[in-house]
């Protein structure tokens, strides 16, 4: 599981910002000729606000929230990955990707305005039955809590060996058996995900890559 690594400064210097009010100051604010009006306060305080939110944002960055494991986790599902036969393929790798649905509970970092917030991966286990590779997801790896967690969806990747090979992600529809991925995968990454297409591209895939190779991944009754 990855783990958000936040490292806090002891002392912020902030100073172009406070010397910028410093000189300021010295030049206008003790001047016996100078008088402040609220028009003229105006631009200084709207400075002094941005200065104190830098300075907040600076000193404080709380990490983004982490989930808390379900110590009696009970629902899952299976899904069934088949591999053309004859193809490279001979490892595959499941992880879910754990997300936050529920952005109030992140900390907000100003003066940007985002919520801070991470993707927890965890893996599967994937065990070869026969032909075919079965994934056992477990849905409730996590507890709700006050983000309200939930699986994203699980990414599977295939090997051979240690050598990646291709990689699909898989949505609701799979995971509750409305929806059989049935794929063509190619073995030339362009990037590090997304490298399988709909299978109604099969001829064009394999015109294009000698190793490409069909898959499918459904929900397991």
């Amino acid at each position: 599981m990855k783990t958000d690594r936040v490292r806090i400064r002891p002392r912020i210097s902030m100073s172009g910002c406070e010397q910028f009010m410093k000189n300021a100051f010295k030049a206008n604010a003790f001047s016996d000729n100078t008088t402040f009006t609220a028009a003229a306060a105006l631009p200084w305080l709207m400075l002094l606000l941005i200065c104190s939110m830098s300075v907040l944002s600076a000193c404080a960055k709380p990490p983004a929230p982490s989930p808390t494991p379900n110590p009696h986790p009970r629902q899952t599902v299976k899904l069934k990955i088949t591999v053309e036969k004859g193809s490279k393929v001979n490892r595959v790798e499941v992880a879910s990707q754990w997300v936050v649905s529920d952005l109030a509970c992140a900390p907000v970092i100003w003066p940007a305005g985002n919520t801070r917030v991470k993707q927890v991966e965890v893996q599967e286990k994937v065990e070869k039955v026969r032909d075919d590779y079965i994934a056992t997801i477990i849905m409730d790896r996590f507890l709700a809590d006050k983000c309200h967690w939930i699986n994203g969806g699980p990414d599977i990747t295939y090997f051979h060996d240690d050598h990646r090979l291709s990689g699909v992600g898989v949505n609701g529809d799979v995971l509750n058996g409305k929806l059989t991925l049935k794929m063509t995968c190619l073995t030339k990454l362009l990037t590090n995900s997304g490298t399988c297409g709909l299978r109604d591209k099969e001829s064009f895939y394999k015109s294009e890559d000698k190793n490409a190779f069909n898959a499918t991944v459904e929900l397991l009754k």
